[in-house]
């Protein structure tokens, strides 16, 4: 599947670690190397928006408002545990594509 035109591409400098995993996984699931990299850094977008705010905040010396968001966004993500609300990262059609098993 093509990336529409409003996506943008960045060139990733991988531990051979990291390229063997996302290149198994992808083997695995049947799916390009590319989707799976997205797929997993989707869900984290609000956390890394997070984490550039409170990099700023300690740039500009205001290290007491980033221990006060670093505690504001544990909470909510222990919130989110106890709740249920996790992102699952295999939907249903995912899991029958890629012959993942599933515990019931």
């Amino acid at each position: 599947m093509p990336a529409p035109p409003n996506n943008r591409r960045i060139s990733l400098t991988l531990p051979p670690m990291l390229e063997a995993a996302l290149y198994d996984l992808a083997q695995a699931s049947g799916r390009p190397v590319s989707v799976v990299t997205v797929e997993l850094l989707r869900p984290m977008i609000p956390s890394i928006i997070d984490l550039a705010k409170m990099t700023r905040l300690v740039k500009q010396g205001r290290t007491e408002a980033a221990k006060r968001a670093i505690r504001t966004i544990l909470a909510d993500g222990g919130a989110d545990l106890v709740e249920g609300k996790q992102p699952d990262l295999f939907t249903a059609t995912q899991r029958k594509r890629s012959g993942a098993l599933t515990v019931g």
